[in-house]
């Protein structure tokens, strides 16, 4: 838990930040995970565009069992993942009072774009039951979110694909059908409730690409799908950033994880930041 550094007008917010899902950790991996956080490499000194200057930084390790989380290893995928952290959640609201009612979002990358829209989803379905302690969830960005794999069971079956895929362990191999599954359906329910939903990705990521989250946005069945389909479109790129956007630009993260919290994403101070440059390999 890192707590904000200064106060403003602003209520606080609390964010979960959810690690992408990685078999080794290197150097460049626990980076991604904590590039939002104040402190990186073990130093004293504080990053520029450190999060929690904006909200409270709440990094959880799953699923239950892995980092540092206590637990065994035995959810078989993301929905199951959620349930932990869903009574974790509600633990540490109940135990942290002084966090209840502020104003919640969840972040993460990569295969949290399987892991937020299932933790998501689970506090809203339990928040519309009137479970305590209620969890004040206002948003959720994914960047570079592994959400809905070209390759689906379901089309396999089809073609008569019978090829088997191997993950790196037998542990990890148990999400394998996990991560062929899509995780975009669970989105229309919270946009319905006006959850705000916030789908990034950096220009140079060719597997979790901006062009399928184009996709995955257009396509999405939802109440309010025509009213956003009609609306005028701006374009927002941030240039020379991969997979992980907050180590690449971190300005630029900063300043849209700051408008979207604040409601105010798409003026042109954040376009001005976010379009500096040019794309280049």
């Amino acid at each position: 838990m890192r707590e904000r550094e200064r106060e403003s007008r602003l209520e606080q917010a609390m964010v979960v930040d959810q690690g992408a899902r990685h078999a080794r950790l290197h150097k460049m991996q626990k980076r991604a995970i904590f590039s939002e956080n104040p402190f990186l490499e073990s130093t004293r000194n504080s990053t520029e565009y450190s999060w929690n200057t904006r909200a409270n930084l709440l990094y959880v390790d799953q699923p239950a069992g892995t980092g540092f989380s206590v637990g065994p290893f035995v959810n078989n995928g993301s929905f199951e993942a959620a349930d932990d952290l869903y009574m974790a959640l509600q633990e540490f609201f109940a135990e942290y009072t002084q966090y209840g009612g502020k104003d919640f979002y969840i972040t993460g990358e990569s295969y949290a774009g399987h892991y937020i829209p299932a933790i998501a989803h689970k506090i809203w379905r339990e928040n519309t039951k009137g479970i305590e302690p209620h969890i004040n969830l206002r948003g959720l960005a994914i960047g570079n979110g592994w959400m809905n794999a070209a390759i689906q069971k379901d089309i396999q079956k089809k073609l008569g694909v019978d090829k088997k895929f191997k993950d790196c362990s037998l542990y990890v191999g148990k999400f394998s059908m996990d991560r062929l599954a899509p995780f975009d359906t669970l989105l229309p329910d919270l946009l319905d409730a006006e959850i705000k939903v916030l789908l990034y990705a950096g220009d140079q990521d060719y597997i979790c690409n901006w062009i399928g989250y184009e996709h995955v946005a257009d396509a999405m069945d939802w109440p309010g799908r025509d009213a956003f389909l009609e609306a005028p479109r701006y374009e927002y790129e941030i240039y020379r950033a991969g997979h992980f956007v907050p180590i690449d630009q971190p300005e630029a993260a900063h300043l849209m994880i700051s408008d979207f919290l604040d409601g105010t994403l798409g003026r042109s101070s954040s376009r001005a930041v976010m379009s500096e440059g040019s794309p280049e390999l």
